[in-house]
């Protein structure tokens, strides 16, 4: 419903503007809408689990696994609630060990169990199913104790406020949705599925940089939310100009990385033969980049209500990316898909970023980002010229890798 990304909006609006009726409301909000939501979707899932399953065609056994999942629904729902709050109140920490250390660490302690005892689909199901509830355990234990919000009896209810800021976040998730996918289903139609497999690697490995992206904005956003309260606009700009700097230092040695060694980095970690996506590889971390470098433009949008602003650019871009794969993937292969997506990732945060700079003055540290692009590249040049003495991949990578540590000291 678009709900959970309200919370680093609102939570800190409030707490800064000292509106305690309003917060009230809101919390109450937070928690029941999505849980009612939820839990009523869970329940028709669950009840027509049987009709669903004959509706497509699947094995019988799909019946079970979807009601499995039906009834971790309003799970899944609350965890997202627990853990946005988490983030709104900078205990990024406390959010992160949930994400990414209980819950993934479950879901691979439970397949390794999966493995060694040859247990069926549906016990991946129900392990799915209880890493999420061990994540929402942790993240409602440091939430009630941690966290005082200080809350009045007296509470305002501002629902017009809150489902148009978030209702059309819940559309732009279809969108981004379709253009997360448009390329594998384009290479399935007109490729083939080697093709689509080398391809969906290539992508793989330059969206892992996305995660620094989304851990500035989880900062990012109840920062800003609170100078927005505080109608505090030099602050937003001098947020928005260090947290660009700090992503783009952050990842641009990265990106150096995969565009001079995207054939080793695929023949290493996947195999001689997927060193085919090479190219597509370093179009789409070039997009990335050009994403990154633009700062985060669409969370401005967001502290500015601007909701709307983002899905329409959402389903521009879903129409270009559509309209260039089918063009360029007949012509091109994945590379032609790489081409479309990269640009349309490209495109979509330089129109953020143009449609912030209407509502807040925004700049860029130039003189640190030309730091990091000139160290970068010496650095490149060296290891480049040690790869040269052939002492074995993993050695020379041993070697290799302190220069770019050292080359981050000296910025």
């Amino acid at each position: 419903l678009g709900l959970p990304r309200s919370i680093l909006k609102f939570i800190p609006h409030y707490k800064s503007v000292g509106d305690n009726r309003s917060l009230s409301g809101y919390v109450r909000f937070i928690y029941l809408f999505p849980l009612i939501f939820s839990v009523v979707v869970g329940a028709l899932t669950f009840l027509f689990a049987a009709q669903i399953t004959t509706f497509f065609e699947f094995p019988a056994v799909f019946t079970n696994l979807l009601r499995i999942v039906a009834l971790t629904l309003p799970i899944q729902a609350l965890t997202d609630i627990t853990r946005n709050m988490l983030y709104a109140e900078k205990q990024m920490l406390y959010g992160a060990i949930g994400r990414d250390l209980i819950e993934k660490t479950a879901l691979l302690l439970g397949i390794l169990i999966i493995i060694l005892f040859k247990l069926d689909l549906q016990a991946l199901v129900m392990l799915l199913s209880l890493s999420i509830t061990l994540s929402l355990t942790y993240n409602s234990l440091i939430h009630f104790s941690i966290i005082k919000l200080d809350l009045s009896k007296d509470v305002r209810y501002r629902l017009r406020e809150w489902l148009n800021f978030s209702l059309p976040l819940f559309f732009t998730g279809f969108m981004v949705f379709f253009i997360r996918w448009t390329d594998n289903f384009v290479i399935a139609k007109f490729l083939s599925p080697l093709e689509l497999g080398i391809y969906s690697v290539a992508f793989a490995i330059p969206m892992f940089i996305g995660i620094f992206q989304r851990s500035f904005a989880l900062i990012f956003v109840p920062l800003i939310s609170e100078s927005y309260a505080k109608k505090n606009s030099d602050e937003i700009g001098f947020l928005f100009k260090k947290s660009a700097g700090w992503l783009f230092g952050i990842t641009f040695p990265l990106f150096l990385v995969m565009v001079v060694y995207s054939k080793r980095i695929l023949s290493l970690l996947f195999g001689e033969s997927y060193s085919a996506g090479s190219l597509a590889l370093i179009i789409i971390a070039a997009g990335f980049m050009i994403n990154f470098s633009s700062g985060l433009g669409d969370h401005v949008l967001l502290v500015h209500n601007r909701t709307k602003v983002i899905f329409w650019v959402n389903c521009l871009i879903f129409a270009y990316n559509l309209v260039m794969n089918l063009i360029l993937v007949p012509m091109l292969g994945i590379n032609g898909a790489a081409i479309s997506t990269a640009s349309s990732i490209a495109l979509q945060h330089l129109i953020f970023l143009w449609q912030a700079r209407k509502y807040q003055k925004l700049q860029f540290d130039f003189r640190y980002n030309v730091k990091f692009v000139v160290a970068g590249i010496a650095a490149i040049l060296v290891s480049t010229f040690i790869f040269m003495f052939n002492f074995g991949e993993i050695l020379t990578i041993l070697i290799v890798a302190p220069l770019y540590v050292d080359r981050k000291s000296v910025v």
